[in-house]
């Protein structure tokens, strides 16, 4: 917690805090005087350490929101389900390492815009919602069954659990 700043003879500011030692008790605290600037370093450092994607594991498994059963029968309940398929990086399709869900509508002559599962907005969400009517979730879904099914036939087996 800072306290107060001061003006130094080289006019660098400085500040006295208090900072806690983590020693698991309260009452180890001792005073110091940073200058803005080590405190700055400080953050920074922090930051970098924080925001080192390479230090942090790939999760196992990604969990997608799927129809568990037939999809015409809509969102009753009983009808949804999440399965936790491995984890890989997408491009929008999705497209993984082992295959690519191209969404293409013949009686249309139409492509449909890719979903991409690595949105962080989806990510959160465990997946689109089920729906009959929206493109990407059918590519969301087309994707979770190409990937459970390649996990049967790898030995795997599927890893599917109800949500």
């Amino acid at each position: 917690m800072i306290q107060q700043s001061t003006e130094t003879a080289g006019h660098e500011t400085r500040f006295d805090s208090e900072l806690v030692i983590s020693m698991g008790r309260s009452d180890n605290m001792r005073r110091t005087s940073l200058t803005g600037s080590e405190i700055c370093l400080s953050r920074n450092e922090m930051a970098n350490s924080v925001n080192d994607t390479t230090r942090i594991a790939k999760p196992a498994a990604r969990p997608l929101r799927v129809y568990a059963f037939d999809p015409s029968a809509g969102r009753y309940v009983g009808n949804e389900m999440v399965a936790e398929v491995r984890y890989e990086e997408l491009r929008p399709g999705p497209i993984g390492e082992r295959f690519a869900v191209i969404d293409y509508d013949g009686t249309e002559k139409v492509y449909y815009e890719a979903v991409n599962l690595d949105d962080p907005s989806i990510i959160v969400r465990r997946g689109l919602d089920p729906s009959e009517t929206d493109p990407r979730f059918h590519q969301q879904m087309v994707y979770v069954v190409a990937s459970e099914t390649l996990a049967i036939r790898s030995g795997t087996g599927p890893s599917g659990t109800l949500g």
